[in-house]
């Protein structure tokens, strides 16, 4: 911290004074970017040390096949190991359906991602046998996988997704605001009143900006 605001040293070495700092970085990274101005957050031991031995697996699976699958957006998958499966280019393919076109995605080959939260909680089966399962429990709802030949697939393991929530977790939360002026802190691991989900990250983020806001207009 600064007089006027922050200095941030980058890593070629180099600095850039700022007015002030949104920090939104992953929890088990909070602690390690202050080490010189000691914690941010309050109270002591900072809350995103604490968090940090309870992360969460999340696994995508990607499929390309050669034909369609289902005409859905999303859908969410029940009794299955897959959870959730999702076309990303399902408004492209809409309106090219509507015009009476193919659109020039699915002239080539059809893509859907299946994805599995809370992975390390569970048994799962070799990344390079994942798709065969999710092609087979994709199968048993949608009948048009039957007769689609995967093309391709690709499995994407995040290890440290998301922060697994627990009776304690919602305690050790910290607020956007932190110990010192002009600086807030942002994530899906800080307090939003959500579970570490993309929506929580964004609200974190409104938070974080307020606070800002708030004490420039203050003059603090």
């Amino acid at each position: 911290p600064t007089p006027s605001g922050w200095l941030l040293r980058l890593s070629d070495g180099t600095t850039e004074p700022c007015d002030a700092v949104v920090c939104a970085v992953p929890w088990r990274a909070c602690a390690r970017l202050f080490q010189r101005s000691g914690p941010p957050l309050s109270p002591e031991p900072p809350a995103c040390s604490a968090l940090s031995p309870q992360p969460g697996e999340i696994v995508g699976v990607h499929l390309w096949l050669d034909r369609p699958g289902f005409s859905l957006p999303n859908a969410v998958l029940l009794n299955t190991l897959s959870q959730w499966v999702f076309r990303p280019d399902y408004e492209e393919a809409d309106s090219a359906n509507r015009d009476g076109e193919r659109s020039a995605a699915s002239s080539r080959e059809w893509y859907c991602q299946v994805v599995i939260s809370a992975a390390h909680a569970m048994p799962l089966p070799a990344s390079g046998d994942l798709a065969a399962v999710a092609m087979g429990e994709l199968s048993e709802i949608f009948p048009p996988f039957r007769d689609a030949r995967l093309l391709r697939s690709r499995v994407v393991r995040e290890k440290e997704a998301v922060c697994c929530p627990r009776p304690d977790w919602e305690a050790q939360r910290p607020p956007q605001k932190t110990r010192f002026p002009r600086l807030a802190v942002a994530g899906d691991w800080t307090a939003t009143g959500w579970p570490g989900t993309m929506e929580g990250a964004v609200r974190s983020g409104l938070s974080a900006a307020r606070v800002i806001l708030a004490q420039l207009r203050a003059g603090n």
